[in-house]
């Protein structure tokens, strides 16, 4: 809850790079294709963010828009998974970043560090710590699974 307070509009976040692959197997050999979806980690600006909103089925922590795109916060940790819609979005006109606050403990452990209090401390690190974000889902995955299934059907017959 206190992840969700320290995101306002106007905060900057730094996104990872995203990349995926694809396999098939076709005559009895297995292709194994890497694809970069997005490219190296990024700052967007968030926009008129709100908290606890409805995205598709389920609430998310927070969405804002970015462009003409909708941009979805998810906080996860052990006892918080990611929910399995969000890996299927209903619109393709959008971005998923799980957030994973497994290691935010130790952001808590003392009252202040050189000057830093625990909520600039919390603030920081969603804002700035790339290793702890995963993307869920990129508007620009489609347009690689079209590519990639292009490449598959060529591979297949040629």
């Amino acid at each position: 809850m206190i992840a969700r307070q320290v995101i306002e509009t106007g905060t900057s976040i730094v996104l990872p790079e995203y990349r995926d692959s694809r396999a098939k197997q076709v005559k009895g050999k297995c292709f194994k294709e890497d694809f970069l979806v997005a490219a190296k980690p990024s700052t967007i600006l968030l926009d008129s963010a709100n908290k606890e909103a409805s995205f598709g089925k389920c609430v998310v922590d927070v969405m804002s828009k970015v462009g003409n795109f909708t941009f979805v916060i998810y906080f996860t940790h052990p006892n918080r998974p990611l929910p399995s819609e969000l890996h299927t979005p209903y619109s393709r006109q959008c971005g998923i970043l799980e957030i994973k606050l497994d290691d935010t403990y130790h952001l808590f452990t003392c009252d202040k560090v050189s000057g830093t209090w625990q909520l600039d401390r919390l603030k920081n690190y969603l804002q700035h710590d790339v290793e702890s974000k995963v993307w869920v889902f990129h508007p620009r995955y489609a347009q690689f699974e079209c590519i990639m299934c292009q490449y598959q059907w060529q591979v297949t017959y040629t």
